[in-house]
């Protein structure tokens, strides 16, 4: 079975959108159908979102693992006290926020899996943001009428 050059081009929005939300925005954004545009960057920031819930924990221990499988456990270490910070200044909702468009999915869940184990509200607010952050970029094309 031969996948036509548009289907690709589809796939690979997708996927560019499923790692780091803003590039499949911008290459998303030059779809001539905004709605098409829209939904192909909507459904890799989904597809990111899901993926990344289920299977970020898993890489998170691996990551521990590798990184501290023959040290002893700090208390106070930097990466604990940026966390708290990250907590107290911001929390779910200031990551979530930033993460589509300044840091990439993966990394804002998790930042965010780290601070909360509710996947359902990680996913919601994940999801949000990937919405709000789509609407304001298609928002402003139109409003500013660009054409790519």
């Amino acid at each position: 079975m031969i996948i036509s050059a548009e289907i690709w081009a589809y796939l690979g929005k997708i996927f560019l959108a499923f790692f780091k939300f803003g590039f499949g925005l911008f290459a998303a954004l030059m779809q001539k159908n905004t709605v098409e545009g829209l939904v192909i960057n909507l459904l890799g920031g989904v597809l990111g979102i899901v993926f990344f819930i289920f299977f970020g924990q898993g890489v998170n221990e691996f990551i521990k693992y590798k990184l501290y499988q023959n040290k002893p456990k700090k208390l106070f270490t930097k990466r604990n006290r940026f966390l708290v910070k990250i907590r107290r200044n911001y929390g779910i909702y200031g990551i979530s926020f930033l993460a589509p468009i300044l840091i990439t999915i993966p990394l804002g869940i998790l930042i965010n899996l780290n601070l909360t184990q509710s996947k359902v509200k990680i996913f919601w607010v994940m999801m949000a943001s990937c919405v709000f952050w789509s609407l304001v970029f298609y928002g402003l094309k139109h409003l500013l009428d660009i054409n790519f």
